[in-house]
């Protein structure tokens, strides 16, 4: 089931997180592929996102926490959980993403020397290979708004301490958290842009009523 509802496009599965497509993702795939919108280039850096992010979902469901959705927009895409985290766990939910990333580069490098990369599928390969290591550099940055300043500190922060209270949501701008009976609050340890800011608690907003939505929906239902 899709809804179109301000501004994103979700993919609403019953009993499953959500996934919404916000609308400046296409801004980003403009300035990325120098606003020719090539195909192959845009499906393999979507491919990118979305094996990224499921890679943080994997792990979100391994420590049997809950997945609020995952959302794809114009500075790359989010994994959005809530549960009580250790700085530990959050740390090796922080590596999901990339080690995904890694899977998927394994498999288009051992793809490419089976079928020799021509045409469309030479542009995708590329994608696949090239940017895809690159975007795993990046995200391996032990910088505020990249997965390495939470995954690096698997090895030199305090692994049992807890992460922003009682609950909190994983994104990869990390600007968000969620607490019990509130509504989702921004952080003050990072600024990704108020605007951005905005955008996210009003797509946060979306999942949250949508996951309860399907809650109350009957077992029947579809």
């Amino acid at each position: 089931m899709f809804r179109l509802e301000r501004g994103q496009l979700l993919f609403i599965r019953p009993g499953r997180p959500p996934i919404g497509v916000h609308w400046t993702l296409a801004l980003g795939l403009a300035v990325l592929s120098r606003l020719t919108f090539d195909l192959w280039f845009c499906v393999g850096y979507l491919t990118i996102l979305l094996v990224h992010e499921l890679g943080h979902a994997l792990l979100v469901k391994a420590f049997h926490l809950q997945t609020e959705g995952i959302l794809l927009h114009g500075l790359g895409g989010e994994c959005l959980f809530s549960g009580r985290v250790t700085q530990r766990k959050r740390s090796i939910i922080a590596w999901g993403g990339v080690v995904a990333q890694a899977a998927l580069l394994a498999m288009a490098l051992l793809t490419g020397m089976v079928v020799a990369p021509e045409g469309g599928w030479s542009r995708l390969h590329a994608t696949l290979t090239v940017t895809n290591a690159l975007l795993i550099g990046l995200n391996l940055l032990p910088l505020p708004g990249f997965d390495g300043f939470h995954a690096w500190r698997l090895v030199s922060g305090d692994p049992k301490r807890p992460h922003d209270g009682p609950s909190a949501s994983y994104g990869e701008r990390d600007n968000v958290v969620r607490f019990p009976g509130e509504r989702v609050v921004r952080t003050t340890s990072e600024d990704s842009g108020q605007a951005l800011s905005d955008v996210k608690a009003q797509i946060l907003e979306i999942t949250e009523r949508v996951n309860r939505e399907n809650k109350e929906r009957p077992t029947g239902d579809t």
